[in-house]
């Protein structure tokens, strides 16, 4: 191809890439910018849309505010007056209202009335007392901001969208305490639809509910086939997104439900005008770039061909003409590049003849010199063949042996290693060097060598002085010039260093760096070998676990220190290795946990001689930091039996035991039984249920009277909790009291009751007036009263519900008060201080003294009831009891009996001057409606008057 034409290909091809690189810099330019205005116009679609259903759900929210702030829904709340029903409630107000329910609903949550309209043929009217469940009025309430001005949302009810407003009902002065709420309720259905298409002046919209089973996969689509929109950090709308394709643009938005999960999916579709603009006005930039490119170009190549190509033609034709055999030059006129590129070609041209002639004259030379360097290397080679050299610098043994396995030469490491000269090693066999025991494995490696380019292997050598080190031998094979096998190197290094290293780490790696004993892994690993092989080679022996945990451990922490913490743990490693059989494992597994491994126990009794021994290892005391101290063990036991199928089983069985040695007073052992787990299992069903109890409203109020034994009236009452499973029915407190208190779940139950019973207590005194003296107990727990802000917390609550601090008494126990005393006094001191009463509950059956009572800032002292159950029965408990009544007088303290019975009991308190009592006497707990019910009727006066 002719330069000419090379030219011309290259500017059309150097048109063309232009016009291609412009069209894809433009089209993507246009797309970007297009598909900024179509995600803007997205969003403004979606924003007009989330703008118009916020403001149909604040004009339904400002709609019920004429309903909850009326005198007359106010008393309809208070006397459900069928005037009111049938004056205001009427269908068709509530339908031309766009409504489809109105409910009202007490403070409790319970519904009071409803009301519901059906305004779709294809969606069933709703059902009240399914919205009440699905609006969740105890969730709310917890939220001061809603519980005061009411909240509108949406919600998903009978699988379709609807909007409600909920409102406290208050007076019309909203001076008197609000009675519940009223709540309108409208389906998002057809109207609602168009109502928004016409406000948002839209043209297709569509409103989709999410069942929450659905979200998780509708969520993933949405994420893979739409990109977002800018998000929208509000409680109406979650997020933005939008999807364009060849169908058109669809901008999509997910608005959440009152409690923050996703309820409804909006879309709106139009289609992509914007791209198609974009389109056009590529089109014609394209075009007008074409022309203007296309002329330029002709312009181009018109002037390289009479201003380049013309004098490059003449160049080339004196090029050609120049001959090897003789001298030529170039004729090329002027100061251009051509005329230079002539010049030096001139230049190279008369170079070139000239090293002609050198070249020539030198290469006899060069052939002199190569013959002397091929004599030079042949003579390096040679040199460097011998292996002396290499020998004696390296550091590990290296030995050369032949076919027949006999060393020829080696350094001076290698007989170092084996520590002999090696004279005394040259011309023996390898088999004469190696290690007896070594020979076979020795032998096998030098059959494969052959074949192989390295092999390795590691033995063990015992000197005359029986010291023994570690070696590693590895031999690399050797070929002569016909590739065959002519012997082998063979390394010798000594790796016992090495070798020690890896032992110290294995140890580490298993065993417990404080005591030295094997640790849970370790432990595991064994427990797991002796249960796979221990029934086939002993048949009628059986494997045992004992499960170990030291008794009160973290008290010597906390007084004496870590240090002293490690110490006591190093006594017990000690001891209980001493106190075990020959051959039984003890291993630590962390903390204060032990585990004893015992394989081969005969039978049960002969377990119990080991736990026995075991426990009465720690009955002498253990001296640190110069004291005496008595350190008891739990001890968990558990046997293999048909039943045990893996050593995870059996150790699990051997901590529930331990537990169950806990639980029973500590200090002893316990054999594993099959009920533990029983029991295991239903304390993690009472936990579960409990945590579902708290967060679902299983929990119930109930209240005992407190009667005054001089004039039998009702002067407070006692709030006590109660668990009403929806299966079990209902839980008594004993059950699952203790649970609570393990877990840390007793606080959030005691500011449960301490609320709902402010709750109730407010209810009672509005409707029995403001000179009723009434006052509430509320038991507070050891965890609770220890908590920093516990004070903050209690006097919260009680304000938030309007409560005043002297309505409530406050009853703390006596083990509460002896556990941190000073920080539990301080606090009992500031409740005082804001108003509270204070109770000493349960005395008499913890360890204060009585002359320490005065020291506690307590109103009222609570006899426990095991003092009540022997008046007149024992004389001692009867004088115990005197002694506290006469004491409580001197202090100016109000006493509480707990517990009474019987008319005796009755009697006998009241001659030892006793001021309040409870009791079943009186009134077993009721629960609150019960309570409310007799309390209102003096019924419940009446009946403790009479006694």
């Amino acid at each position: 191809m002719r330069i000419l034409q090379r030219v011309l290909f290259m500017v059309v091809l150097l048109v063309v890439g232009l016009l291609g690189g412009l069209f894809l810099a433009l089209r993507s330019t246009v797309n970007n910018s297009f598909g900024d205005l179509e995600r803007e116009q997205a969003q403004q679609q979606i924003l007009r849309v989330s703008a118009t259903m916020k403001r149909i759900a604040e004009d339904l929210h400002q709609s019920s505010v004429d309903w909850s702030e009326w005198d007359d829904s106010y008393r309809f709340m208070q006397t459900r007056s069928p005037r009111f029903i049938e004056s205001n409630l009427g269908g068709s107000a509530l339908k031309n209202m766009g409504l489809d329910a109105i409910l009202f609903v007490d403070r409790s949550g319970r519904l009071w009335h409803s009301t519901k309209i059906k305004r779709y043929t294809r969606i069933k009217a709703p059902s009240a007392p399914s919205l009440v469940r699905t609006l969740r009025f105890s969730t709310w309430q917890k939220d001061a901001k809603r519980f005061k001005k009411g909240f509108n949302g949406f919600v998903i009810h009978q699988s379709v969208p609807m909007l409600v407003s909920v409102r406290p009902i208050v007076n019309t002065n909203k001076t008197a305490p609000f009675k519940g709420w009223i709540v309108f309720a409208s389906y998002l259905g057809e109207d609602y639809r168009k109502r928004i298409i016409d406000t948002a002046a839209l043209k297709e919209i569509s409103i989709q509910p999410i069942a929450a089973k659905e979200w998780g996969s509708l969520e993933s689509k949405l994420r893979r086939d739409t990109e977002p929109l800018m998000g929208q950090k509000t409680r109406i709308d979650k997020f933005f997104r939008y999807r364009v394709d060849n169908k058109g643009v669809v901008a999509t938005a997910v608005f959440p439900d009152l409690a923050e999960k996703p309820a409804m999916l909006v879309q709106v579709k139009y289609a992509r005008e914007l791209k198609e603009r974009g389109e056009e006005i590529l089109g014609f930039l394209m075009r007008s770039v074409a022309l203007v490119a296309i002329a330029f170009a002709l312009a181009f190549f018109g002037m390289m061909k009479t201003v380049v190509l013309a004098r490059l033609y003449r160049l080339t034709d004196q090029v050609e003409r120049i001959s090897p055999d003789r001298e030529t030059t170039i004729e090329m006129p002027g100061k251009d590049e051509f005329a230079i590129l002539g010049r030096k070609t001139n230049e190279l041209l008369s170079s070139l003849f000239q090293s002609q002639a050198e070249l020539s004259a030198s290469q006899d030379e060069l052939q002199q010199h190569a013959g002397d360097l091929e004599k030079l290397v042949d003579e390096r080679t040679q040199a460097l063949s011998s292996m002396n050299a290499i020998l004696e610098v390296a550091v590990e043994g290296i030995g050369k042996f032949d076919r027949n396995f006999t060393l020829v030469e080696a350094n001076l490491s290698f007989g170092d290693v084996l520590r002999c000269e090696i004279d005394d090693l040259l011309g023996k066999s390898l088999f004469e060097i190696v290690m007896p025991e070594d020979e076979e494995k020795i032998a096998n490696i030098l059959e494969r060598l052959p074949t192989e380019p390295k092999l390795s292997i590691e033995t063990q050598r015992t000197f005359e002085d029986h010291d023994t080190i570690h070696q590693e031998l590895s031999f690399v094979p050797i070929y002569n010039t016909a590739e065959e096998f002519d012997g082998f190197y063979c390394f010798m290094k000594d790796i016992t260093s090495r070798k020690d290293l890896e032992e110290r780490i294995f140890y580490q790696a298993y065993h417990d760096n404080l005591t030295g004993l094997p640790n849970r892994l370790l432990f595991n690993e064994k427990i797991e070998e002796t249960m796979a092989t221990f029934k086939k080679s002993h048949p009628g022996r059986h494997v045992a676990v004992m499960f170990i945990d030291l008794d009160n451990f973290k008290y010597v922490n906390d007084s004496l220190g870590h240090t002293a913490g490690d110490e006591l743990l190093c006594v017990v490693a000690r001891r209980l290795t001493m106190s075990v059989r020959p051959g039984d494992v003890v291993a630590r597994m962390g903390g204060d946990e032990f585990t004893v491994l015992l394989p081969g126990v005969r039978d049960e009794s002969e377990m119990r001689l080991i736990a026995e021994r075991t426990v009465r290892a720690m009955r002498s005391p253990v001296r640190l930091e110069n004291r005496d101290l008595f350190v008891t063990f739990s001890v968990g036991v558990a046997i293999s039996d048909e039943q045990t199928t893996s050593a995870v089983q059996l150790l699990r069985n051997a901590d529930t035991a331990m537990y169950e040695a806990k639980a029973r007073g500590k200090a002893s052992y316990i054999l594993y039984e099959p009920s533990m787990n029983l029991a295991a299992m239903e304390r993690l069903e009472l936990e579960t249920g409990l945590r579902i109890a708290l967060s679902e409203g299983h929990l119930r109020a109930y209240y005992q009277p407190i009667v005054d034994l001089k004039t039998g009236q009702v002067s407070g009452a006692e709030a006590l909790i109660r668990w009403e499973d929806p299966v079990k029915g209902l839980i008594n407190p004993s059950r699952f009291i203790a649970i609570a208190e393990e877990t840390g779940l007793v606080t959030d139950i005691g500011e449960w009751i301490l609320r709902q019973s402010c709750e109730n207590l407010l209810e009672w005194r509005e409707a029995m007036g403001k000179g009723w003296n009434f006052t509430v107990s509320v038991n507070v727990s050891t965890k609770h009263i220890q908590r920093a802000d516990s004070v903050d917390r209690i006097y919260r609550i009680v304000r938030e519900i309007g409560v005043d601090p002297s309505w409530v008494k406050i009853e703390v126990t006596e083990s509460a008060m002896m556990d941190q005393v000073e920080q539990t006094i301080a606090k009992l001191e500031k409740l005082k201080e804001l108003g509270f009463h204070l109770a000493l509950d349960d005395f008499g059956t913890g360890y204060s003294s009585l002359s320490y009572l005065s020291k506690l800032p307590v109103d009222t002292v609570k006899i426990d009831r095991s003092f009540v159950d022997v008046l007149g029965v024992e004389k001692s408990p009867t004088a115990i009891t005197k002694a506290i009544m006469t004491l409580c007088a001197e202090m100016s303290k109000v006493v509480t009996a707990e517990g009474i019975e019987t008319q005796a009991q009755l009697d006998m308190l009241r001659e030892l001057g006793c001021h309040l009592g409870q009791g079943y006497y009186f009134a077993r707990p009721l629960p609150e409606v019960e309570f409310r019910q007799r309390l209102f009727s003096n019924s419940l006066g009446e009946d403790l008057a009479a006694a």
